[in-house]
């Protein structure tokens, strides 16, 4: 499931698909990259939380 989740969110294919829409390929391209950002920021946010989660499971035991 994270697999498939990183593959249609990856900046590259969110760049095809929009060009496959209709988007002229410079418009696209704006529109990826601040979706990478964006999910960048998504997942790093993700992972942050995620590892406070474990360090606290371990100071509690």
């Amino acid at each position: 499931m994270i697999a498939t989740w990183n593959h249609y969110n990856n900046p590259m294919h969110v760049y095809c698909r929009l060009v496959g829409l209709g988007l002229s390929r410079r418009r696209a391209i704006r529109v990826a990259k601040a979706w990478e950002r964006l999910y960048r920021s998504l997942t790093d946010a993700a992972l942050a939380a995620r590892n406070l989660m474990i360090i606290g499971k371990e100071i509690a035991r």
